[in-house]
């Protein structure tokens, strides 16, 4: 599987209309922090560089989807030491990418990640403190979520994460393109999965594929159900597949459905309980969505 670079190599990004920069200048292989083992939460086994921050998360975190505005976040975590900001000046005036060293603020790590007054109305910096010990900067000039940090104090950080320093997120949305699509850069760990949205879960798991097949099933659940409902000692023959040769089936004290599915096919079997193995109804789909 493709890694990060395991020599020096640095990463840049900022906010959409580029008030506010950043560079991440990553040291060689050796120098990088280890991530502590937690095969819960990772996403493929990890190897010699994605055993080391940077950490690349996908969040399904309830306020971080909320704050971001996205149906999930990705965060690129790593230590403070290793990233430095660029903001513009709000006097300055063209192209912020273009702009002189006088026209920009190279803020500590500190005066970025927890702004005062005096740099918010010096650059377009900003802020929201989700709670009381976490802060989330923004650029105030055209909206941009970019950074997560927790000033939590050393007794509250893991043992585990004590090495590596003082750290913060940034949101991974905010890498200039060609950094987000170098070989080797992909999301290693889950965050939170326990508040992600059910359809988001399973179209990270499943692909594209899994929205049309989870549609299909619904449809089958919500079918069945009028049938349970109203049919409960009738004929079933309406719901059977045109090819079937048996045209009714009873349903009395049936309560339990199952669906086993492909793409092109679905089996629905009706049971009189959940471990019943009997033959159930196979019903071709062309049939369900009429």
């Amino acid at each position: 599987m493709p890694a990060l670079p395991e020599t020096a190599f640095q990463l840049k990004g900022g906010c959409f209309c580029s008030a506010i920069r950043y560079t991440i200048s990553i040291p060689e292989l050796e120098a990088r922090p280890k991530i502590p083992n937690d095969p819960k939460k990772e996403i493929f086994p990890p190897n010699k560089v994605s055993e080391r921050l940077p950490m690349i998360t996908l969040d399904h975190c309830t306020s971080c989807r909320r704050i971001g505005g996205t149906i999930i976040e990705s965060w690129f975590i790593c230590p403070q030491a290793w990233v430095q900001f660029t903001l513009q000046n709000r006097c300055a005036t063209g192209n912020p990418a273009s702009a002189s060293p006088d026209d920009s603020v190279k803020p500590t790590m500190m005066e970025y990640l927890m702004p005062d007054r005096e740099m918010q109305e010096k650059t377009y910096l900003t802020y929201f403190s989700s709670s009381e010990d976490v802060n989330c900067t923004f650029c105030g000039k055209c909206g941009t979520h970019l950074t997560y940090y927790c000033s939590d104090p050393p007794a509250a950080i893991p043992p585990s994460r004590l090495h590596w320093g003082p750290y913060f997120d940034v949101a991974g949305g905010t890498l200039d393109r060609e950094f987000l699509e170098m070989e080797g850069y992909r999301p290693n760990r889950y965050g939170w999965a326990e508040d992600g949205i059910p359809w988001v879960k399973r179209l990270l798991r499943e692909g594209e594929r899994s929205l049309i097949e989870w549609l299909m099933i619904r449809v089958v659940i919500w079918r069945v159900t009028l049938l349970l409902r109203h049919r409960r000692t009738g004929d079933m023959s309406w719901f059977c597949s045109k090819s079937h040769e048996s045209r009714s089936t009873r349903v009395m004290g049936l309560t339990h459905l199952k669906i086993m599915y492909s793409y092109k096919h679905l089996e629905v079997v009706l049971s009189k309980q959940e471990s019943d193995r009997r033959p159930g109804l196979s019903v071709p789909l062309d049939d369900l969505l009429v």
